[in-house]
């Protein structure tokens, strides 16, 4: 995923939201050097549900988004 250069952080799974259990290990969020620099401490990610609308054309994804909030 990084040979090091430059230096990235793995942001940490922290917490599933609704049936957001499968995938574990199938994304990840990544960041900088510099973007670590400015959000110090533990950064935390969640995954949140999918909603489908009534109606809808397009089959929603089972795959649930994973976000972090970041100071830039």
């Amino acid at each position: 995923m990084s040979d090091g250069a430059p230096t990235l952080h793995q942001v940490p799974l922290s917490t599933t939201e609704g049936g957001c259990t499968g995938f574990q290990g199938l994304d990840h969020i990544v960041i900088s050097d510099a973007l670590k620099v400015i959000n110090p401490g533990v950064i935390q990610s969640r995954k949140v549900m999918v909603d489908n609308a009534p109606g809808q054309v397009i089959e929603t994804s089972d795959h649930c988004p994973r976000v972090v909030r970041l100071r830039f």
